[in-house]
């Protein structure tokens, strides 16, 4: 488990180190494709949880500030800086990802949920009230779907 720390030095509290848990799409990429989810899947993932949060940004009550170039997470967990454009194409994609999962019937709420809420597919399963193991799949199918309109991963 990771702790970012900002420009200052600070870092979280002993208090909120102790109530972290591992992120749950980490723990999937660390079981390997066959049992979690590919590297691919897991770009994809991280690209979703990017997209998603260039979208909600305007609901913060921050002023928006247009010559700041965007911070984004790349796949081994460090940092690089995302141009304006780059972020646009993080969202486009995003948009083509989510039409695709329409047309295919694919509920995307219980991916987002996983995601970018960082709630596990256990617990989602149990939420849903479905058959253990369901949402896991569910996600799988997702970031599969993902990873091919991205040109990741072949398409079958």
């Amino acid at each position: 488990m990771t702790i970012d720390i900002d420009e200052q030095g600070f870092g979280a509290t002993q208090e909120t180190v102790a109530k972290l848990r591992p992120d749950p799409l980490r723990l999937m990429l660390f079981k390997g494709p066959k049992r979690g989810i590919s590297i691919a899947q897991w770009e994809a993932a991280l690209a979703i949880r990017r997209a998603f949060e260039i979208i909600t940004a305007p609901t913060s009550l921050v002023a928006s500030d247009y010559e700041r170039e965007i911070k984004g997470k790349v796949f081994w967990g460090g940092w690089r800086s995302i141009g304006p454009l780059a972020g646009l194409e993080v969202v486009k994609r995003y948009n083509d990802w989510a039409d695709e999962m329409d047309a295919r019937k694919i509920p995307i709420g219980p991916v987002i949920d996983l995601v970018v809420g960082g709630v596990s597919c256990r617990q989602l399963d149990r939420a849903r009230k479905v058959r253990s193991g369901s949402t896991s799949r569910l996600l799988k199918d997702a970031l599969r779907v993902y990873t091919r309109l991205a040109g990741w991963e072949g398409r079958p």
